[in-house]
Parts: C-alpha cells; sequence; structure tokens
C-alpha cells in the first residue's frame, strides 16, 4: 500500500478511538460515529519477462496500487445545501457549517462523507504544524470550545496533534498528521 493509503487508514483509526473514548468518558449514550469512505488497494506481484529461474522472483507492485472512495459525487452540507465535492478550500468551506475555519491553502483528500448530521474529510496542507496552529486560534474565535483530549500543540515528536472540540451545535474530531488533517463534525443532539 501506497504512504497516502496507511496514512489515511491510521488517521481515521485515530479519529475513531478519540471518539469512542470520548462516549466513553461522557456518561451520555454513545452516539453513531460517522464512517470514513471505504478505500481499497490492491497490490499484484507481476514477474517482468526478463527474469530467469536463477533470478528470485519480485515482490514489488508491478504498478502503484489502485484506490478507491466511495460517496456521492453531490453531497449536503450539515447546515447548507447540496453541492458537488471539491477539491480546494472554497470547495470545502461549501461543505462545512458556515462558521467552521478553513484554513487558506488546502487540496481535499478523496471524496469527502457528508450528511445532514455528519461530515467527514481529509486534506492536505502545505504545513501540518501550522495548520494545527490555526485551528487552535480558529476554532475558538468561531465559537467552538476545546475539549479534554485536545494537544496543547503540534507535537514534532510524532509529527501530529488532535483537537477535540464542541460548538455551534457540532462535536469536532480534527486530527494532524504530518502534512494530512482529518476533519469529523457529528451534530449534537
Amino acid at each position: 500500500m501506497t504512504r497516502p493509503v496507511l496514512l489515511r487508514r491510521a488517521v481515521a483509526t485515530s479519529a475513531l478511538v478519540l471518539v469512542a473514548g470520548l462516549t466513553a468518558c461522557s456518561g451520555d449514550e454513545p452516539e453513531p460515529v460517522p464512517s470514513t469512505p471505504a478505500t481499497t488497494a490492491s497490490e499484484t506481484a507481476t514477474p517482468t519477462p526478463t527474469e530467469t529461474a536463477t533470478e528470485s522472483p519480485t515482490t514489488e507492485p508491478s504498478a502503484e496500487p489502485t484506490e478507491t472512495a466511495t460517496a456521492a459525487p453531490t453531497t449536503a452540507a450539515p447546515g447548507g445545501t447540496a453541492t458537488p465535492a471539491g477539491r480546494d478550500a472554497a470547495a470545502l468551506a461549501e461543505l462545512l457549517p458556515l462558521d467552521f475555519p478553513v484554513p487558506p491553502e488546502l487540496t481535499i483528500l478523496g471524496d469527502p462523507t457528508v450528511t445532514d448530521d455528519n461530515a467527514n474529510v481529509m486534506f492536505t496542507v502545505p504545513s501540518g504544524a501550522e495548520a494545527f496552529v490555526f485551528y487552535r486560534t480558529e476554532l475558538p474565535a468561531a465559537g467552538y470550545e476545546f475539549l479534554p483530549g485536545t494537544s496543547d500543540q503540534y507535537s514534532t515528536e510524532v509529527a501530529s496533534g488532535a483537537i477535540i472540540a464542541r460548538g455551534n451545535g457540532f462535536d469536532v474530531n480534527l486530527l494532524v498528521v504530518e502534512d494530512d488533517v482529518e476533519v469529523t463534525l457529528t451534530r449534537t443532539q
């Protein structure tokens, strides 16, 4: 599998663990956790025609693994109208609630999963550390309150930081790993 596929799986797993931990600690009834779009990677080992009987077979893939994500080409924002899934900051801003901050430079990875009650999107940014600082500053300014489990700062040792917040009718689970960001919004009841 390619590094981006492994990273996406790790980010999705981390996000689910954080949500599960918050649910377990809150004492409230468990809420459904939004699902991450399914991705599959296929790798095949194909010997090249030039191999001889004395050469050991290769396990290297003959081509880059392919990735497929399932999501509707048009999605409905949790508080808005249907919009096509896009690739940049303007497209992301259309998918998320109006008050949710969006960094100016980003590229959406895969297809966002957005419903009336949940939104999950992954994107890459020029600097994960700068994106983390952006969210630590902009979320409170937009009316979101940090919850226990939020990282005080971006860790350069493990190249990551997590933000758990609540505000404006949504629970926020935001994970920055290297230059990738995953945002999960779940409407509060």
